[in-house]
């Protein structure tokens, strides 16, 4: 507990980083930088394995499932902040 509530769940906090408005913006490239970084991408791509796509919405259906039994005790104005702030609906 931390003062009157739970900390988050551990687990929880990856998909915080993830979802975070910080996280997502990409490093700014130079014009003269652009066709490197494009042929170094190209050659560090990997495509994705079969199953891998519904492997992680699994995981991700667990997080969730693990949010919701955190989220369940608090009142009902500080369960739909939460939800507002992590994008609930979209997911």
């Amino acid at each position: 507990m931390h003062g009157n509530r739970p900390l988050l769940p551990t687990s929880i906090l990856p998909f915080l980083l993830l979802v975070s408005p910080v996280a997502a913006q990409p490093a700014l490239l130079t014009l003269e930088q652009l066709p490197s970084a494009i042929e170094q991408a190209k050659e560090e791509f990997a495509g994705i394995e079969p199953g891998e796509v519904e492997r992680r919405r699994q995981e991700l259906l667990a997080e969730m499932e693990q949010m919701e039994r955190f989220l369940a005790p608090a009142d009902d104005a500080t369960e739909a902040g939460w939800k507002q702030y992590l994008l609930w609906d979209e997911l």
